[in-house]
């Protein structure tokens, strides 16, 4: 062990950097006492548990090292191997008998590739809804591709994690089913005092249905960030009204349109939303899931819509692969939007590029395409590109 010569501080933002490196973390942890404590902080802060034999090998972690169920801010139950074989029953039962109570610092829980439709018949489920109560306090919860008998079932799920107090609660949802399909019109009102504070729904997961279900909740007046997604066409209508109803106790909106068999109608678009029904909303995020011209007329039209709405910070997801892409009659109602008196407010644009076109050339053409906010010098491009792989010959 090499004697301490830096102040704590300096030795945690250098474990910091391989935070996303566990093999270093691991060799961190063993170089130094000064760098041990951090590097177990980042070693232990999400643990994933994908199988009974890592189940049982965690669980005897905790009883020889108690302290480590501190350090833990996040916990993944993911049974993906038993989902993809179509196995009957699982251990996820067990997950339930984790020590809830000695996870201080636990603020998400996840649950993963598990068919809680099927499991609802045996005999150790009910003892098992009723343990996760345990985990009463959390500050997120994740579902991610799991089946559930009824929509009523999903939300009992939820509000088994839910703070009984008006503490922060999110709730993620992506691939997630429940039994028969439902319409809006058979939709009943909640039982359930769930109060959201944030709401994620990904990939078909009905965000028109939980949307609505969610606004027989307390929800309805504590939901302050929506991130919806990805909204196809038999949605739209669901969406829309989800959001006006919220109105001004939205402020934090993410949304992704796509039309993929049509080209967008701009008026039924401008009957379906109403963004300036959310007067506070303060950070608007669209996601451009489509840059075909014809199909992203919903980005202007709904730019005019909150153009009278205070905003402060804009953000769109894009997928650029050539700048050619940026040349459309939409991108000029955009381009014409943003430059005008109402957005003059608005301290952040951020374009936040997947594409493949080459960083520098997306900012470039950015740049040049909306010329006012590059000016004002509030014009952002973040690169989360992946480079191409390209396999040798």
């Amino acid at each position: 062990m090499f004697p301490k010569l830096l102040p704590q501080e300096l030795y945690d933002l250098i474990v910091d950097f391989c935070r996303d490196d566990v093999h270093a973390l691991r060799a961190c942890s063993l170089t130094s006492q000064a760098l041990h404590h951090s590097s177990r902080a980042h070693i232990f802060r999400s643990i994933t548990v994908d199988s009974m034999d890592l189940f049982n090998r965690f669980c005897f972690l905790l009883r020889e090292l108690p302290d480590v169920a501190g350090l833990v801010q996040e916990l993944h139950f993911n049974t993906y191997h038993h989902f993809m074989r179509r196995e009957p029953f699982v251990w996820i039962h067990h997950s339930a008998a984790f020590p809830a109570g000695t996870f201080k610092g636990l603020k998400v829980v996840r649950f993963s590739y598990v068919r809680f439709d099927h499991l609802s018949s045996y005999p150790v489920m009910p003892g098992f809804y009723q343990q996760l109560t345990n985990y009463r306090g959390i500050r997120e919860l994740g579902i991610s591709s799991c089946d559930f008998e009824s929509l009523g079932a999903l939300e009992d799920f939820v509000s088994r994690f839910a703070p009984q107090s008006e503490m922060s609660f999110t709730l993620s949802l992506d691939c997630v089913r429940w039994g028969n399909p439902v319409s809006a019109e058979q939709i009943a009102p909640s039982s359930t005092g769930l109060r959201l504070s944030a709401l994620a729904v990904s990939n078909f997961s009905r965000p028109d249905i939980i949307g609505l279900r969610v606004l027989s909740t307390p929800s309805a007046h504590t939901l302050r960030t929506v991130a919806l997604k990805c909204v196809i066409g038999q949605e739209l209508s669901g969406v829309g009204g989800f959001l006006r109803n919220l109105g001004n106790v939205l402020e934090y909106l993410q949304l992704g349109l796509r039309f993929d068999s049509t080209p967008s109608p701009i008026e039924d678009v401008q009957d379906m939303f109403d963004l300036s029904r959310n007067t506070n909303l303060r950070s608007l995020h669209l996601r451009i899931l489509d840059l075909d011209y014809q199909r992203m007329r919903w980005v202007p039209a709904l730019l005019q819509q909150v153009a009278h709405v205070p905003l402060q910070y804009l953000a769109f997801d894009i997928w650029l692969y050539s700048p050619a892409q940026l040349i459309s009659p939409s991108w000029d109602d955009i381009a014409a939007t943003l430059s005008s008196n109402p957005f003059k407010t608005v301290q952040d644009v951020l374009f936040i590029h997947y594409g493949a076109l080459q960083f520098t050339m997306a900012r470039t053409a950015l740049g040049y395409r909306l010329p006012a906010l590059a000016e004002r010098r509030v014009l952002r491009v973040r690169d989360c590109s992946k480079p191409l792989q390209l396999p040798y010959c």
